[in-house]
């Protein structure tokens, strides 16, 4: 495995490790979560707050087996990983800024995960080796 594609892996744990902080994070402030939601336009009132709160949870916890699936599946050099990886990679980045300007106060960790994804988004597809990497074809395996 090659340098690029080695860290562009690692970058993809990264993004599930983090993923699964901002989850637990969210669970230990759970209250204060849905407190700070409550009012917002995706959740006028305390039980759409509790919603979204419960539905953020589930994305960052899907977030982070998705990355952790991907990263274990790139260094096979498999045309359609590094396809799923770029479309997971920038989801992550459209929807962290949807939510850095939606819901700014609420998520101080946002830029982080935006950066790391466009950091890895960048490791995927620009240096030659990356490039390389995905076009020799990988032996099948039965």
């Amino acid at each position: 495995m090659n340098t690029t594609i080695r860290w562009t892996t690692w970058c993809l744990y990264a993004l599930a490790a983090f993923q699964l902080l901002i989850a637990v994070l969210l669970i230990l402030d759970w209250d204060d979560t849905v407190t700070s939601f409550a009012g917002e336009s995706f959740a006028p009132t305390r039980d759409a707050a509790e919603g979204a709160a419960v539905g953020s949870l589930g994305i960052h916890v899907l977030l982070a087996i998705f990355y952790t699936v991907v990263a274990a599946r790139l260094p096979a050099g498999r045309r359609g990983t590094r396809v799923r990886a770029t479309i997971l990679l920038s989801l992550t980045v459209v929807g962290g800024l949807v939510t850095l300007f939606a819901i700014a106060d609420e998520t101080p960790l946002n830029p982080v995960g935006i950066v790391l994804a466009a950091a890895t988004l960048v490791l995927l597809w620009l240096p030659a080796q990356s490039r390389a990497h995905f076009a020799r074809v990988p032996a099948t395996t039965l």
